[in-house]
């Protein structure tokens, strides 16, 4: 790249940023911003200007992106971020019942005396995040949700990556990241619910990639993360599993897993919470829903009232249990069609569990959701497929944030997701080579 293009993209970057950052003014004082909002504005713009630099610098080289990628790539991706900005505001029915009151309990505690405190059904990590919060700020829910947006944009940035290990075009990753930040799903997770799925998301996009590029130290290291901070990561197990049992992953690393999980652990520890209670928060989360289904698109709502089928639980774990071994003894016998399709294994997983596991909630289809955005742009002929499940895990969604019914019968929802997933897994296990 010329000292000139170098310039010329600096000073087309400070433009942007500077546009952005009154647009997002303009828009904190539209929909009435409270708190620090010169604070969380300077640090959304931040990330913007992190990203943009990527794009514009760290993976163009040799300056072959043209002018009008970099433009619009800059402004779809500003647009979405400026979004989620103006969704802070809202407060979700999870932040009045339960955020809102675990931040109360932590604002009056002493010092780091709330690391000790057995406050809802999260992991302590995120119960870090809660308790500097409580202690730094009156206006909780804004730097909830910045929490959880930034995280969408690492979620992006780890599928712009992916994608760019095989896309011929320079504008691919760009379009994957933005792709990815306009899923409704991960748009609606964090700027409006204030939930914060796109976090072990994030980690396990990014672990899939370190495997990929054999760095395998920083693979356990993030799917450890990953976690720590929610058990729907085991949603991503038998992906890596076969990454493990191909080389892809070391099992010589494994002590990176222990070492960095109950380090997150050792804070609330030292604080004083029990080392059981740490322990067995996702033992207690499991237990805490006795429902076959909460309103997420699993093969159960196919069976109408499933208050009937609560009895079946075990039924539905061991059904589970053997379709996932008799799936990965299928993809063993095919490995060697795996080196360029790990994003496919990953992305059936992540369908095929939720949909047979019992007790899903509406946002546990977040990880497929995420990885159906680079499957897209692994099989643009095959679009549809993300477009059938995301469709059917918005419904869950929908439901439950704005409507008094279902945006379809849930049944049709579910009949959705189980046909993106046979779809998704057909291909998988018949289609013998991928295009270069």
């Amino acid at each position: 790249m010329s000292r000139f293009q170098r310039f010329t993209r600096w000073a087309l970057l400070a433009a942007c940023l500077l546009l952005f950052a009154a647009g997002g003014l303009l828009l904190c004082l539209s929909v009435g911003w409270e708190g620090e909002p010169f604070v969380l504005l300077g640090l959304m713009t931040a990330a913007f200007g992190g990203v943009l630099a990527w794009f514009f610098f760290a993976d163009d080289r040799e300056g072959k992106k043209d002018w009008l990628t970099l433009l619009l790539g800059a402004a779809v991706i500003g647009g979405l971020i400026l979004a989620r900005l103006a969704l802070f505001p809202h407060a979700a029915r999870d932040y009045n019942i339960y955020l809102s009151d675990w931040i109360a309990q932590l604002r009056q505690t002493e010092g780091l005396s709330g690391l000790a405190l057995t406050v809802g059904d999260y992991n302590v990590p995120y119960l870090y995040l809660l308790l500097a919060i409580a202690k730094a700020t009156r206006h909780d829910l804004y730097w909830i949700k910045a929490f959880s947006v930034l995280f969408d944009l690492l979620l992006a940035w780890f599928a712009a990556r992916l994608t760019a290990r095989w896309a011929k075009s320079p504008a691919a990753p760009i379009a994957a990241f933005a792709v990815t930040l306009a899923v409704p799903t991960v748009l609606l997770n964090g700027a409006y619910w204030g939930q914060c799925d796109s976090v072990y998301a994030a980690l396990i996009l990014g672990c899939l990639l370190m495997a990929l590029e054999n760095k395998s130290r920083r693979a356990w290291l993030l799917l450890a993360l990953a976690f720590s901070f929610k058990l729907q990561t085991v949603f991503f197990l038998p992906a890596f599993l076969l990454l493990l049992m191909t080389g892809k992953i070391k099992w010589r690393h494994v002590w990176v897993f222990p070492v960095a999980f109950t380090g997150l652990l050792l804070p609330a520890v030292i604080a004083g919470r029990p080392i059981l209670d740490t322990l067995s928060i996702y033992v207690n989360q499991t237990a805490s829903y006795p429902d076959l289904v909460l309103n997420a698109p699993t093969l159960y709502r196919l069976f109408g009232d499933q208050s009937e089928f609560a009895l079946f639980q075990a039924a539905a774990l061991l059904l589970t249990g053997a379709a996932t071994a008799g799936l990965l003894a299928l993809l063993w016998q095919r490995r060697e069609r795996l080196e360029d399709r790990w994003i496919d294994v990953a992305y059936v997983f992540a369908l095929l569990l939720p949909f047979l596991l019992p007790r899903m909630h509406d946002r546990y289809f977040f990880l497929a959701d995420a990885l159906g955005a680079v499957y897209a742009f692994r099989h643009p002929g095959r679009w549809w497929v993300p477009v059938l499940t995301v469709g059917a895990s918005y419904c869950g969604y929908y439901y439950y944030l704005f409507g008094a019914s279902e945006l379809m019968p849930p049944v049709l929802s579910a009949a959705l997701m189980g046909a993106g997933l046979i779809a998704a897994t057909h291909a998988l296990l018949k289609e013998k080579k991928l295009p270069a």
